[in-house]
């Protein structure tokens, strides 16, 4: 055999050689015969082909933005930007306008910083975020600040994930603002005529300036008998697929998304007090800062002691995390996936890991690798009631805590009723945090500002739903009935307080109202007391800086405004007659009653006039197109319009309209 191979080793060289030749060169000369992919057209706009990868990189940027913006996806064009195909024509557009610019135009867009701003604020003010955000600019200068920091790694991060550089991020957000502008140019398209834009700013910036008090029906609802079940199941039956805070009245018993939990808590505290110091660690410490503090550090024993405790507690807190997190995957991984989310097993609920046997794995591992007797963690189990987002802000510890996105931080409450079952998300990863029922979660850090750690199991949930009964929401039901009768007995009462403001003023209808309210025992001051608002301004449209949302009121502007067109502005208001110059009215919603003592008539005057001219111009197209686009059947944006306005189809329609040339036409909206 050898003889052989010696004999014909230069055949076998050359054959083999071809071999290897053909080899290497086979795939590339399939791929050359079957073509790129990347290249194929898939669409048309009018005779127009578009290639697959021009749909490919407006789906990156689409997705890239949605990441960084998802308020932007959401509204920024009047309606959702539906997919990448969408996104396309909308860029399309604003490219041949003109609008997009390059990679710095994205990098100096203040807007994807704003809005994460605002999200910062929301995570740690909850419900009183928007309020703080007009009327502390303290506060706002600090998010954005916030804001600024946190921005570059949540840049980094859409890039990681888009496989892009950072460079082709900016050029995406470059592209979103081009299609802000075009928006608001659209907007701001119309034109008007001076007189016309006169007569609307006189209406516009006419202001009045008046005193108010705001009377709650809260105030009188301790008199108000409870009502009787017959009564309860009929308010119910009205009002059990209504929003709570919206309909006529305010009531509502359609409730929003809610679920049952359980969670384990890792108390950093409690950890830290089970850590003993050793004296010889102590000193240690001393002899090695002695140097900084040679006075200092002999009489601040104590101080070294918690220094020590507090660095092994953080010690401790990651190793009982490292163990929780592999407890829970050692099960995980035994689960198939499907998009991200794992298969559950019939049997899940009873072969799932349970957080009391996580709880002790995680004390014994903590002990072999620290020497720490780690407090066992607690376990909470809600599951005797619903909760929705605002019943988990108020759970003791983890109502406060936090899921660490990225570089972001969301409020847990907010997170923990977006369930894949809740939502309808079929793919984990458009879901910022890829929750689903009965899967203890653990992929994301989730803290509170002590250093506490919580992990918790979603194990059920309801999407919003009415209420099953009224026995579901009687505490809710029975304080409505108290309200709308303490409402209807303040209504009856409009003419008395005038009266009284007309004769005494404003601060006589607080004392009577005041003298009416519950106080508690061995108190003289009222629950609640109520005192004159004074300097408050309006106009017919808004109403400036209100303290009280009841002042936010159009029905309260009207009649205001109706009073100080009757006011000469040269004269001074105690010249019109009292019962002219008192409004009162009612608002069901917030079931509050405003009498309200107008004060001056501020009309627009020529100096104002020579300001606020091109405000008013943009005020006035801004209300324009908002009132076009209520009426209008289409929004001009709108996916299906831009695919008629472009003529776009794909490759797939227009071969199917090849092959059925008979079948008649797709009908287009107007």
């Amino acid at each position: 055999m050898v003889k052989v191979l010696r004999k014909y080793n230069k055949y076998i060289l050359v054959v083999g050689g071809v071999l290897l030749m053909v080899a290497f060169l086979m795939p590339q000369a399939i791929n050359e015969m079957r073509g790129d992919p990347m290249k194929a057209v898939v669409a048309h706009i009018g005779d127009d082909g578009i290639r697959q990868r021009e749909l490919f990189a407006a789906d990156m940027n689409f997705r890239v933005v949605k990441q960084i913006m998802p308020q932007f996806i959401a509204a920024a064009v009047g309606t959702p930007i539906a997919d990448g195909t969408h996104w396309y024509l909308l860029a399309r557009e604003a490219r041949a306008g003109g609008f997009i610019g390059g990679e710095q135009d994205g990098k100096d867009w203040e807007l994807p910083k704003v809005l994460l701003a605002q999200q910062l604020a929301y995570a740690e003010m909850r419900e009183m975020a928007d309020y703080l955000w007009q009327q502390s600019p303290q506060m706002r200068d600090r998010y954005l600040k916030q804001a600024e920091e946190v921005m570059p790694g949540i840049v980094n991060r859409a890039a990681g994930e888009s496989r892009q550089s950072t460079d082709q991020v900016y050029l995406a957000l470059a592209e979103a603002r081009g299609i802000e502008r075009m928006r608001s140019a659209f907007e701001g398209a119309a034109r008007f005529s001076d007189k016309r834009t006169l007569i609307d700013a006189a209406k516009r910036f006419d202001r009045a300036e008046f005193d108010a008090v705001v009377v709650g029906a809260d105030a009188f609802m301790h008199a108000m008998p409870d009502p009787t079940p017959e009564q309860l199941a009929e308010q119910f039956e009205k009002y059990k697929n209504t929003k709570p805070g919206e309909g006529d009245t305010g009531v509502g018993y359609l409730l929003p998304a809610r679920v049952k939990l359980e969670y384990l808590t890792l108390d950093r505290a409690a950890i830290a007090e089970a850590i003993q110091i050793d004296p010889v660690d102590v000193r240690k410490r001393q002899s090695i800062d002695r140097a900084k503090d040679p006075a200092g550090f002999a009489a601040e024993r104590q101080k070294i002691e918690s220094q020590l405790r507090s660095e092994r507690a953080d010690r401790v807190v990651s190793d009982a995390d490292e163990a929780i997190k592999a407890e829970v995957q050692r099960v995980l991984r035994k689960l198939p996936t499907e998009n991200g989310y794992h298969v559950v097993p019939p049997d899940w609920a009873s072969a799932r890991p349970t957080w009391e046997a996580i709880a002790q794995s995680a004390v014994e591992q903590v002990k072999q690798r620290t020497g720490v007797n780690m407090p066992l963690p607690t376990i909470t189990v809600r599951t005797a009631e619903w909760l929705t987002s605002r019943d988990l802000r108020q759970l003791s510890g983890i109502g406060m805590a936090t899921v660490r996105i990225g570089a972001r931080n969301v409020a847990f409450a907010q997170k923990a009723v977006e369930t894949k079952e809740l939502t309808g998300t079929t793919d984990a990863q458009m879901a910022e945090v890829p929750l689903q029922f009965g899967i203890p979660f653990v992929e994301m850090p989730v803290a509170d500002g002590a250093g506490n750690r919580y992990y918790f199991t979603i194990l059920d949930g309801k999407p919003e739903s009415s209420a099953a009964s009224v026995d579901e929401v009687k505490k809710q039901a029975t304080d409505d009935f108290k309200r709308l009768a303490a409402f209807e007995k303040l209504k009856g009462e409009a003419d008395n307080y005038k009266a009284l403001t007309n004769s005494e003023g404003l601060l006589a209808v607080a004392k009577l109202v005041n003298d009416q309210l519950p106080r508690k025992p061995d108190e003289t001051a009222p629950i609640g007391a109520i005192e004159p608002l004074k300097n408050l301004t309006m106009n017919r449209f808004t109403t400036i800086e209100p303290p009280h949302k009841a002042l936010d009121d159009q029905a309260l502007r009207d009649a205001m405004m109706t009073a100080a067109g009757k006011l000469d502005p040269l004269k001074p208001a105690a010249d019109l007659p009292p019962a002219d110059r008192v409004v009162a009215v009612s608002n069901p919603k917030l079931s509050t009653l405003v009498i309200a003592q107008l004060m001056v008539h501020r009309p627009l005057t020529q100096e104002d006039w020579i300001l606020m001219q091109s405000s008013a111009a943009r005020a006035m197209a801004s209300d324009e197109v908002r009132a076009a686009f209520a009426a209008a059947p289409n929004n001009p944006f709108d996916f299906e319009q831009m695919k008629v306005r472009a003529n776009f189809r794909f490759e797939r329609e227009q071969r199917s309209d090849t092959a059925n040339p008979g079948a008649p036409a797709a009908p287009v909206k107007s």
